[in-house]
């Protein structure tokens, strides 16, 4: 036999097969399509010199890589569906006498074919959809819009590349199943699996328990760095609880379900009910998958969508006014002399200050015992869940930055905490014991307690020499100057954007040249653009993403109704012609449907309504405080997700029915 020969065999093959690498090329495509796109943008041009472009070149980057992996995964797992299905088709070449060595040559070139057209095409696709892509991240990111085209020869180079090595490992693959398998496994692999599974209870309960688990400490957790650290465990226990529900608590389900004569002895719960028990453990893990695929785009997509949406108040949580001065050492001088060179610089500009705020506060890490803070720092970090900064200001300061005339007697003071369970009685900080007068609803605005990750408490104490003894039980433990008193001075600017940015240049150069007091300045005008970088890009990420899970769950579904099609196939053939009607197999398609495949999409609803708290923790780490907008854009994603999965189930239930009630 010659090359040509094998070469043409497997041009044929494909041809043939077209109903299983159709579905499998066309998501190769897309995925060498995302790939390479994501590469473009990442190596552009379009955006080198502006404001926050490095932010944007990292988020295109991280999303890069893990198209990357993601993509291996997908065709490791769409390939296992084409192998068994054309098991059958290469032990009958065993058979007739060609040696595995020969399917190995038709296997390479069927692998040569399908690889070398999606990455052509998707290249070609690519390249179309580059500069959408690219206006699309343009106006995301307000950023000017360039309308040249460019070819990116590394990007390109990186993607073939890439797809050339994911297409020998997934031969190498095939190879080695096919190697491993002996002709008459090959020949009967259609009919693996057959075997009713046992109700396996005890894996049942335990992916019970871990589901419990990872939803109770999703619901439990009290802070945003506790949400953070603890986040990727209770993911895991999600997943792995997830995989045991479905795996065995399905099938314990449905062996419940047969119990139930009213349900089980109809027609269409009868044939369907046994029909996914008879290869549920097969059905359980690749229903899982799409549970847990499905329930990635729900929070990849919320959580960016909502990032971008609120990206204005988060930019106002950070800073309070147009322009922000912070000192150290903040005592009374501290603040005249940042009024003094704001004036200046207004003066200069020919600008006016509005809504100013001014105020003194000591600024410190505690950890939170009972009703003590304790000060010492070796202490303060060893349980990150108990870990405050806190923000000590005079009640003077207070009533001058709100216009408020409030009293406090010695020992006393007022509270806001962010921690809910925060002791609202008294408390012992150091050697001084402070009784709670009152709770505020709100601290004083201050945008760098919005930049810190732990929880914040602001503790209004009744006068000046309240907070230097505070700030001298710090020092005393933990060394001179651990304690930052600072002064915080911000306004608003009565001009427009470039005015504000015009001020804030001339108020950094004034005050540069005061070498007696050590200033911060930052601008919310400056500021914008790497805050529109940063959520834009993960928004864009997040779409980019959203869209690869959401390939991959559509794929693994057609594939997984076109699989339970062709097992399906005799079954349905013997009942027609013991005369059940075509539309008493259309019933049972629906009740199969419903009882099972609809699952995966409820099961990432409950996921993602106990994953909330969680999720609205780790976003108060963005400053999004925002939580009815957060409700909201989640709401709206699984909406939008059940409409295009209900489309998608809808559309291969076809190909199913199709399958099951053909002749062949």
């Amino acid at each position: 036999m010659t090359k040509c020969f094998y070469a043409k065999l497997a041009w044929s093959n494909l041809g043939k097969n077209l109903r299983y690498y159709l579905p499998y090329m066309l998501s190769c495509i897309l995925m060498v399509t995302l790939h390479f796109v994501l590469g473009s943008l990442g190596l552009s041009s379009a955006w080198e010199d502006m404001p926050g472009s490095q932010s944007v070149y990292a988020i295109l980057q991280l999303g890069r890589y893990v198209v990357e992996i993601f993509a291996l995964l997908l065709l490791f797992y769409t390939n296992t569906y084409l192998i068994k299905r054309r098991k059958r088709e290469f032990g009958l070449y065993n058979v007739l006498g060609m040696e595995k060595r020969h399917i190995g040559k038709i296997l390479f070139w069927e692998t040569v074919y399908a690889f070398g057209i999606s990455i052509a095409l998707g290249v070609m696709l690519g390249c179309l959809i580059t500069k959408l892509a690219e206006l699309l991240l343009c106006n995301l990111l307000q950023f000017d819009i360039r309308y040249a085209l460019e070819f990116i020869p590394a990007a390109f180079l990186r993607t073939v590349g890439m797809f050339l090595l994911f297409a020998l490992l997934v031969l190498l693959r095939s190879l080695w199943q096919i190697k491993k398998a002996r002709p008459v496994e090959l020949l009967n692999s259609t009919q693996a699996g057959q075997k009713e599974p046992r109700a396996n209870w005890l894996l049942a309960l335990l992916g019970v328990a871990l589901l419990g688990s990872g939803y109770w400490m999703a619901l439990t957790i009290r802070d945003p760095v506790s949400a953070m650290v603890w986040f990727f465990v209770a993911v895991i226990l999600v997943i792995l609880g997830t995989y045991a529900c479905f795996v065995a608590g399905s099938v314990v389900l449905l062996k419940l379900l047969r119990r139930l004569k009213g349900y089980y002895y109809k027609p269409s719960h009868f044939i369907s009910v046994g029909s996914m028990v008879h290869r549920m453990k097969q059905n359980g893990a690749g229903l899982a998958t799409i549970c847990i695929l499905s329930t990635m785009v729900l929070v990849i997509v919320s959580s960016t969508a909502s990032l971008y949406i609120g990206r204005v108040d988060i930019l106002q949580n950070r800073y309070p006014r147009d322009l922000v001065l912070t000192c150290r050492h903040g005592g009374e001088q501290a603040l005249s002399l940042m009024e003094e060179a704001t004036n200046e610089a207004l003066a200069s500009e020919g600008l006016g200050a509005e809504h100013c705020l001014a105020y003194r506060y000591a600024s410190l890490a505690a950890f939170v015992q009972g009703d003590t803070l304790i000060l010492d720092e070796s202490v303060s970090y060893t349980s990150v869940e108990n870990v405050a900064g806190v923000y000590v200001v005079p009640l003077e300061d207070y009533n001058r930055a709100t216009g408020q005339a409030l009293t406090l007697e010695a020992g006393q003071a007022l509270l806001y905490s962010s921690q809910e369970d925060f002791p609202k009685n008294r408390l012992e900080i150091g050697e001084l014991e402070l009784q709670v007068a009152g709770l505020l609803e709100e601290g004083l605005p201050n945008g760098n307690a919005t930049a810190e990750i732990l929880p914040t408490v602001f503790l209004i104490v009744p006068d000046w020499n309240t907070l230097e003894d505070i700030a001298a039980q710090v020092d005393a433990v933990n060394g001179e100057g651990a304690c930052n008193i600072l002064g915080y001075y911000c306004f608003d600017v009565s001009g427009s954007r470039d005015d504000q940015i015009r001020l804030y240049e001339t108020l950094r150069e004034s005050v540069r040249y005061r070498n007696d007091v050590d200033f911060v300045l930052e601008s919310r005008s400056a500021e914008e653009r790497d805050f529109y970088a940063i959520f834009g890009g993960l928004f864009f990420l997040g779409i980019f993403l959203g869209l690869l899970f959401f390939l991959a769950t559509a794929l693994i579904i057609y594939y997984k109704q076109v699989a339970e099609g062709y097992e399906d196939q005799l079954r349905f053939r013997t009942l027609r012609q013991v005369g059940m009607s075509r539309r008493e197999i259309r019933k049972t398609i629906h009740s199969q449907v419903l009882t099972v495949f609809f699952l995966p999409l409820i099961t990432a609803g409950v996921h993602i309504a106990f994953a909330f708290p969680m999720i609205r923790k780790m976003l108060l780490l963005f400053a999004l405080t925002n939580t009815s907008l957060l409700i909201w854009t989640t709401a709206a994603t699984y909406l939008i997700f059940a409409l295009l999965y209900c489309a998608v189930y809808l559309l291969t239930s076809r190909f199913y029915y199709r399958i099951v009630s053909s002749n062949g």
